[in-house]
């Protein structure tokens, strides 16, 4: 069974279910928890995977009756027979490992970013709390997990790390530039995400504003969130409206990405991007901050670029190179299919989870 607790259709998200699909192929029955989440509501109905909808969320988001909810929790954990429960993100991670202790089955926990201590450190005890119980812990990137054993201090085996991946998609077809309002001349960079702070898309509109000094494109934004407002104000104060599409939330993010020229990412934290393992895998080089695991998917002049956190002018920098410069922006894209096939797919990435159950579960 996995645990999730999410407002949000975001990376974590996206994974959960990619690797279901894998696990269900392998022969497993995975099941998803969740609390009344309209997304996996829809799409397990869609993939034909088991889901309950858990009760009791403000029990769940309280320490003082979270053992409440853990003892509910555990109870249903073995009614429905669970042989293991991996929980996804701190929260749940926290929670699901009392009920898998009091319910006493194995537990995988996958932290898939690093805010949440940033932003409150003592949550880290928490997380040792969580160890204590038998858990293991597995981090997205290289990065997470040497973040993670230097904070908590414990058993470095106890604390892993699995690169996330997707399914690689087959001949997808791209949407016509004219349909998006674009110049089929334009070359035109896409950023895929939600919009809110850590996300940091003014930085992308300041280094468009540069860039449209000397040179044409277009930016594709998909997604949607609190600071879309704000940011459709900063690009009529920027002059570049006309250039920005603010495109919402999209079911046919392959598609516009393979109607891309180049991929943006300008967070500001990152655990292991779901977005831009998207972009590898529709051949796109990819300008992206030097944060989080970043650096595990964009190899430097190889396959994109590498710039630092709120530095528009190299932001700008890279997009007109590669504006500029068709065979590069082809070799690099050539570069990062091939990376998301040997590292970031699907079933590598639900490989090494199998392997993790095969011996945590002793088969």
């Amino acid at each position: 069974m996995h645990f999730i607790e999410t407002d949000i259709a975001g990376g974590a998200e996206s994974m959960l279910l990619d690797l279901c699909r894998r696990q269900q192929a392998a022969g497993l029955r995975p099941m998803i928890a969740h609390f009344d989440h309209p997304y996996f509501a829809r799409h397990c109905s869609d993939l034909k995977i088991d889901t309950f909808e858990l009760p009791g969320r403000a029990r769940f988001k309280k320490m003082a009756t979270l053992p409440w909810f853990a003892f509910k929790f555990a109870r249903r954990l073995r009614q429905r027979r669970v042989a293991l429960l991996h929980s996804h993100l701190f929260g749940p991670i926290v929670g699901g490992s009392v009920a898998a202790f009091l319910a006493r089955i194995p537990h995988v926990g996958t932290l898939h970013d690093i805010h949440m201590i940033e932003d409150a450190p003592a949550r880290i005890r928490q997380l040792q709390g969580a160890l204590w119980l038998g858990t293991r812990l597995i981090a997205v990137s290289r990065q997470m997990q040497g973040f993670y054993r230097q904070r908590l201090k414990w058993r470095n085996e106890r604390i892993g790390y699995i690169h996330n991946g997707i399914e690689p998609t087959g001949e997808i077809v791209a949407i016509g530039k004219e349909s998006l309002g674009v110049s089929l001349h334009d070359p035109v960079a896409i950023a895929v995400g939600r919009l809110v702070p850590l996300k940091r898309l003014q930085d992308a509109l300041q280094a468009l504003a540069i860039v449209l000094k000397s040179q044409p494109m277009t930016l594709l934004v998909v997604g949607t969130g609190p600071e879309q407002a704000s940011l459709q104000a900063l690009a009529r104060q920027l002059n570049i409206a006309e250039q920005v599409k603010f495109l919402g939330e999209r079911r046919d993010v392959p598609a516009l990405l393979r109607s891309a020229d180049l991929f943006i990412q300008c967070s500001q934290t990152e655990g292991l991007s779901m977005s831009v393992i998207e972009a590898l895998h529709a051949a796109l080089p990819c300008i992206v901050t030097a944060v989080g695991g970043n650096p595990e998917l964009v190899s430097h002049e190889i396959n994109g670029a590498l710039v630092e956190v709120g530095d528009c002018e190299s932001l700008a920098a890279w997009m007109k190179i590669l504006a500029q410069d068709e065979a590069r922006r082809i070799a690099m894209g050539r570069h990062s299919r091939e990376i998301a096939l040997r590292e970031f797919s699907g079933r590598v990435c639900a490989d090494h989870y199998l392997s993790c159950y095969r011996a945590l579960l002793g088969r």
